[in-house]
């Protein structure tokens, strides 16, 4: 149960930042900004806390701690007040209410749409973040925003550990991420028979033991090329 005096004195001593916020000239998108407690005595930063150049300063800006804020409220967002009634024959003399969590793929959903509609930024001369493309909306608050594109997982990369898709088994007639529509990244798939031994026709013997038979079948199985 949320209590309304403590939620106000825990609103108040808790830091803000903001991911991103409204045009500041030239499509700029506001840094995030810095709690006094977080530059240590008085707000004055060492030199040691000073970024070293834009790609780390772009880093700090585009980083963990602004990035888990949308989700944050995403979460808090979506939640929703739950009754219960209590009282003799149904009579309801009673309702206890809480706030319950939206289910969890509600909002994975609303993160996932969050995360194909986020925004390519870079840092200005000013430091501060801005739109790459001008095309394109400044992003507000509830968005995400990145700086770098992801790296190509089709393809094998030792750098990155990535093994690629190639040769993984798919499903053709599947939609999903197991398809082989996705997985094997438009380069197509090889279709070949497999013939599967399981054991089959198994049976309980007092006591106590299983006896199974060999059972031998041909399956189509299609890997990516």
């Amino acid at each position: 149960h949320f209590q309304a005096g403590e939620r106000s004195a825990e609103r108040k001593t808790r830091p803000r930042a903001t991911v991103v916020s409204s045009r500041d000239g030239g499509g700029a998108v506001n840094s995030p900004r810095r709690h006094p407690s977080a530059s240590g005595a008085g707000g004055a930063r060492t030199r040691d806390q000073l970024p070293c150049s834009n790609r780390d300063r772009a880093n700090g800006l585009v980083g963990y701690t602004p990035l888990r804020r949308p989700a944050c409220r995403a979460v808090i967002r979506k939640m929703r007040v739950t009754c219960k009634c209590h009282g003799v024959s149904g009579s309801c003399s009673l309702v206890t209410c809480w706030k319950q969590l939206a289910p969890f793929r509600e909002v994975g959903d609303h993160l996932k749409d969050k995360y194909d509609s986020a925004t390519e930024v870079k840092v200005n001369r000013r430091g501060k973040l801005q739109v790459r493309q001008r095309r394109f909306n400044v992003p507000t608050a509830e968005d995400l925003v990145y700086m770098h594109e992801s790296p190509d997982y089709c393809v094998s990369n030792d750098t990155l550990g990535s093994l690629g898709t190639a040769g993984r088994r798919c499903n053709k007639t599947s939609s999903a991420t197991d398809g082989c529509g996705l997985m094997c990244c438009g380069r197509g798939y090889n279709s070949h028979k497999l013939k599967l031994r399981e054991r089959c026709k198994c049976k309980f013997h007092w006591c106590c033991y299983v006896e199974c038979k060999t059972c031998v079948s041909v399956v189509d199985a299609q890997t990516c090329k």
